[in-house]
This record gives C-alpha cells, sequence and structure tokens, in this order.
C-alpha cells in the first residue's frame, strides 16, 4: 500500500500537485459566499493544502515524474503530513479572471519535506506556502501561490465573519 493513498494528486493551471485533503467540515460554519473587492467569491466544496507543486520540482531538478513520486512515498512513510493550526490569516488572491480568498495553516512536516528536496535533489525550491482555499470566483477554482514571499505580498482580507469562523476551527 502506498503511503500517498491520503494524498490527492490533481492536474491543475500550475502543474500537477500533491495536495492533502482537509476535512470539509472544519470550514462549516464558514458563510457560503463573501464579498471582497466587489467580487462574490463562493465557498468550495473540496479543502486541500497543496503541498509540493511536482511540476516545479520535476523541472527545476530535472527528474522524472516517477522519481518525484517515488521520493514522496519514501518520504510519507516516515512523517505524517497534517494541518496542525489554522491561522487569523485571510489573504486575497487575483490573477486576470480569476479570485480566490485563502486561510493560513501550520502543516506538520513541511518545512523537512523542503529540506529533504533542497538536500537530496540539490535545488532551491522556496517553502511551499500552507494555506486552504476557502473562496473562488469560478467554482472551486484555485490560484497557486508559489513561496512565503508571493503570500506576505498579497493583501490582507479582513471580514469579521470569517475572522469568526476561524476562531472556531482553531479551536477543535
Amino acid at each position: 500500500m502506498s503511503a500517498l493513498l491520503p494524498f490527492v494528486h490533481r492536474g491543475g493551471r500550475s502543474g500537477d500537485s500533491i495536495c492533502l485533503p482537509v476535512e470539509p467540515g472544519l470550514f462549516e460554519e464558514f458563510p457560503k459566499t463573501v464579498v471582497w473587492e466587489g467580487l462574490t467569491l463562493l465557498k468550495k466544496d473540496e479543502f486541500h493544502v497543496t503541498l509540493l507543486n511536482i511540476t516545479s520540482l520535476r523541472n527545476g531538478a530535472g527528474i522524472s515524474d516517477e522519481t518525484v513520486m517515488s521520493f514522496l512515498d519514501e518520504f510519507a512513510k516516515q512523517h505524517r503530513f497534517e494541518p496542525t493550526a489554522f491561522l487569523d490569516d485571510f489573504r486575497f488572491v487575483r490573477e486576470g479572471e480569476r479570485a480566490s480568498v485563502v486561510i493560513r495553516c501550520r502543516v506538520s512536516n513541511l518545512e523537512e519535506l523542503f529540506r529533504e528536496i533542497r538536500r537530496k535533489f540539490n535545488i532551491d525550491l522556496p517553502l511551499q506556502p500552507a494555506h486552504v482555499t476557502l473562496y473562488t470566483l469560478q467554482r472551486n477554482g484555485g490560484i497557486h501561490i508559489p513561496s512565503e514571499e508571493v503570500m506576505e505580498s498579497l493583501p490582507p482580507v479582513r471580514i469579521p465573519e470569517l475572522q469568526k469562523a476561524a476562531e472556531n476551527i482553531s479551536a477543535h
């Protein structure tokens, strides 16, 4: 049995990624829609944390998908990934016609994964900023956030209903 079974491998606009599913019930208290910068954004149907953009690693290190997946499988056998905290830090992401609101979080062993990637493949791949996309302009269409630097540059979202709902998931 593969250690990656709880992970979702999906093709996206930015390439293939390894994602950690997040229980939808955690976000039950969040409103179905939010309005930000004049846009009505819809709450997603599924939630996940993107752990790694496979395409970035594959292209940057010049390795095959099989090498990436084998490495991830071995790493996941020894390191459990799970959200450990959701932060009161919402950000707005806009790319062309697409828009999203994300909540930042912490995921166990994510920094260790990137340290091992840098060591094993001799690549300076930036740490994937841990977050869950909660709302999108297009149904369930997220936007890739490639680094902490990009995440920090995104404008904060201050909506009281989101802050209140975030307090409740942090208490779980």
